[in-house]
């Protein structure tokens, strides 16, 4: 199911990350509530140190909980709210029930793994555990248009599987992807809302991000 060499080839690096990287893509927590009530069961996909569990929690969400790829990074959420629940994720996918979630918070972690099939792979899985009309609020990044950026789609096009992945200075693999990508791979599911927001990059750089709304067809038969 899982593209293992795109995961395990960088947990290292995040890893290492854990102890001093700052994610800041915004969370919308008014967006959220116009789709899901604050009981709702949420699950923060890729949470890292656990940053959006504790703003939902402060927010008045009461089922939450946080999966990541990398167990530095679930140890220091842990620390960081030892209120709250914390898992690693593995390449089985989500341990949880089929059907069983009200929303999945999916913040700059295709931007993580830039392999299309490892992304497909991700979603199929998301589509699995959530309810019937349950919700994706997905925030990535879509390709820049400044110089440094392009410089790097370029230097790297040659190399990769899909335009846009490049290495960053301090040795991320990442993607960056087209608008119409994100349609695609969440072609099981309807987009509801659809923004562009300012973010500052783990390595402190201005950049332009994508956040949207996918919901689950209605039907546990579709």
């Amino acid at each position: 199911m899982w593209h293992m060499e795109d995961v395990t080839s960088q947990l290292d690096y995040w890893n290492q990350a854990a102890a001093s990287k700052t994610f800041s893509h915004p969370l919308d927590v008014g967006l959220l509530q116009k789709y899901i009530a604050r009981d709702a069961y949420v699950v923060d996909y890729g949470c890292g140190y656990g940053r959006l569990c504790g703003e939902l929690h402060q927010a008045g969400f009461s089922k939450l909980l946080g999966v990541d790829f990398s167990g530095a990074m679930i140890a220091r959420a842990r620390e960081g709210f030892p209120h709250l629940s914390f898992d690693v994720v593995t390449h089985a996918g989500l341990a949880l029930p089929d059907r069983s979630v009200d929303a999945v918070l999916l913040f700059a972690v295709l931007t993580c793994m830039p392999d299309s099939g490892g992304q497909q792979a991700i979603v199929a899985d998301l589509h699995r555990v959530l309810k019937p009309g349950g919700i994706v609020y997905l925030s990535d990044y879509p390709f820049q248009t400044d110089a440094r950026n392009l410089a790097r789609y370029e230097q790297h096009a040659a190399s990769v599987e899909a335009y846009g992945t490049f290495t960053t200075d301090d040795g991320a693999l990442v993607r960056h992807h087209a608008p119409e990508w994100f349609d695609k791979l969440f072609r099981g599911f309807t987009r509801e809302a659809a923004t562009e927001v300012e973010v500052v990059t783990m390595n402190g750089h201005g950049s332009t991000g994508y956040q949207a709304i996918f919901r689950k067809a209605a039907s546990r038969h579709l």
